[in-house]
């Protein structure tokens, strides 16, 4: 899903596992901090939407701290971020992520599927 992410015409922006959040791969930290904060720009010019996750997301860190210290992920869970313009198209997004998914023959259990920008 991570590889899906870098192709412009997907829907997904971050793919992102524990190793992500502990910050153990500080090659993408910085992107994801970049991504975070230019969505974060976008998202904020709408009062109705809720920009505290992106926020804590966009933050630098502590020396030596956990990158994302209040969130966890078990081995077999994914953070999966839309792109901003995938929140007009949550279904399409939905089907996406469900597919790629089933590409890898897991199963998607959503925590809280985004809801679309009106």
């Amino acid at each position: 899903m991570r590889a899906r992410s870098r192709d412009a015409a997907s829907r997904i922006a971050l793919a992102l596992d524990d190793d992500d959040l502990a910050g153990s791969h500080d090659a993408g930290v910085d992107e994801v901090r970049a991504v975070a904060a230019r969505v974060l720009a976008l998202a904020a010019r709408d009062r109705s939407v809720d920009t505290r996750i992106l926020g804590l997301i966009a933050r630098e860190p502590p020396p030596d701290a956990r990158r994302i210290p209040w969130m966890r992920l078990d081995a077999e869970e994914v953070l999966v971020v839309p792109r901003l313009g995938a929140l007009q198209a949550v279904a399409a997004f939905v089907r996406e992520v469900e597919g790629e998914t089933a590409a890898l023959g897991a199963a998607v259990e959503w925590v809280h599927r985004p809801d679309p920008i009106r």
